[in-house]
């Protein structure tokens, strides 16, 4: 995924957009039955290398802002 963004509003979108992805992220983890949980983990193997493979890709021609890791050792 790419989001283009004006030279001119770059840095603050950027800010605020970080903040918005960082705040998903802090409910990774949840229970997904409560109804607060937004957000889980990736559960498929096969689905965890297609997205460290895009995250990996991503790298090579862009900066990463956050994220692009795993998170955490459980799991796929």
């Amino acid at each position: 995924t790419r989001i283009y963004v004006h030279n001119k509003i770059a840095e603050s979108f950027i800010r605020t957009f970080k903040t918005l992805v960082d705040g998903l992220a802090s409910t990774l983890g949840s229970d997904p039955n409560d109804l607060s949980t937004t957000t889980t983990p990736i559960f498929h193997v096969a689905q965890k290398r297609r997205v460290l493979d895009a995250i990996a890709q991503g790298k090579k021609e862009a900066e990463l802002i956050t994220g692009g890791g795993v998170w955490g050792d459980r799991g796929c």
